[in-house]
């Protein structure tokens, strides 16, 4: 079993990796017309199985009205990302 320390020191570099799927979700959605995005956690059911990542979101969408969503993906190797509005 790791030391704490080992850990701990693993934290940041996941934190990060969050933090830079966050920022590449909140793009996909502006350059879909999104606005006044609010990302949530992942979303195990709203994508497909060939899907390895899933984000909730709530936003003004591009017709202005408020909506709520995921944003599926591959992480941008394969497939890019899919919106799926519900």
């Amino acid at each position: 079993m790791p030391h704490e320390e080992d850990r701990t020191a693993r934290r940041p570099a996941l934190a990060g990796s969050l933090h830079g799927q966050a920022r590449e979700v909140q793009r996909v959605l502006e350059d879909q017309g999104y606005t006044d995005i609010v990302i949530g956690g992942a979303d195990p059911w709203g994508c497909g199985k060939e899907d390895s990542t899933s984000n909730k979101f709530t936003a003004k969408g591009p017709t202005g009205r408020q909506v709520r969503g995921v944003v599926c993906g591959t992480g941008g190797w394969t497939k890019g990302y899919t919106v799926r509005v519900y």
